[in-house]
């Protein structure tokens, strides 16, 4: 902790060219350079960004991210000092998420007063500087600790809640015989034929579809046709329009584990069964 900003107070005491003898070769590749490294640097984020669970995005919402990311590079009325507190700041209220996440309670003005009543002091003792990094290390390795069993209750929850899940689809077969069980563990049946051949795994299916959770909740539907291809569709879904036709009308329940999981998804929460009416409209049969 500490050493990205002490990166940034050495590079800011180096010279650099001063911008008013720039050549005009000098400004096209500095407004070259400039927008690559910026294009570069969103479209890292944004790739990230698309992997981060629904539940945790709400905390980094894209406008909220441009804004802080704005403060810090249009600098120039701020100082470069604003930049430096900016990145410790930044280093440190990840590990402070950290410990949310983990059920530890953080107060962030008590880490803004111990902050700056330490980064002011007129003297560092060494002894003291060493005294507070081996506290600092032995209350992480008690934050981690912590944060392993918060996971490991998260996990084991996810997984009692996929089982109900499992348990429902289970239920509904066997007091609805009109639906099949499929191996994979959704359940469906058919109620209208169509003819033809079917998608197939890799086919691709103009649907219509409605989907709701099992208390009769609509959260999505699609009355226009939309299509599918069946790997880029949650796998249940997705196995459910690869054994479709053309025509063909197919009620489908599909559980948590092969739906959305354990994480929220818009409207849906997390291990929620997932059913579907699916009509396929027209499709382009797997190779």
């Amino acid at each position: 902790m500490g050493l990205g900003a002490a990166a940034i107070l050495l590079g800011a005491a180096s010279c650099s060219k001063n911008a008013s003898t720039a050549t005009p070769e000098d400004k096209a590749f500095g407004d070259s350079l400039s927008m690559t490294l910026g294009e570069f640097g969103g479209l890292r984020l944004n790739s990230a960004y698309d992997n981060v669970p629904d539940d945790q995005r709400k905390m980094y919402k894209k406008e909220d991210i441009l804004r802080g990311f704005k403060a810090v590079i249009m600098n120039d009325s701020l100082g470069q000092g604003f930049v430096v507190g900016a990145t410790q700041a930044a280093e440190i209220n990840n590990q402070l998420l950290n410990f949310e996440m983990s059920g530890i309670p953080v107060d962030r003005a008590k880490v803004y007063e111990a902050y700056a009543k330490a980064f002011m002091a007129d003297t560092i003792n060494p002894e003291d500087m060493q005294a507070i990094a081996n506290l600092y290390r032995e209350l992480s390795m008690k934050a981690q600790e912590r944060a392993m069993m918060e996971q490991a209750r998260r996990d084991e929850e996810a997984r009692q809640a996929e089982a109900k899940a499992d348990t429902y689809v289970q239920e509904l077969v066997a007091k609805d015989p009109s639906y099949t069980l499929s191996p994979s563990g959704i359940a469906y049946k058919v109620t209208r034929e169509g003819e033809g051949p079917v998608v197939g795994n890799g086919g691709k299916a103009v649907v219509k579809y409605t989907g709701r959770l099992t208390d009769g909740t609509v959260f999505d539907s699609n009355d226009q046709g939309v299509e599918f291809a069946t790997n880029q569709v949650v796998p249940g879904f997705g196995e459910a329009i690869s054994m479709m036709n053309k025509g063909e009308q197919l009620t489908v329940v599909i559980p948590a584990s092969l739906g959305y999981g354990n994480r929220d998804h818009g409207p849906i929460p997390a291990n929620s069964t997932l059913v579907f009416d699916i009509e396929v409209v027209d499709l382009t049969p797997a190779n």
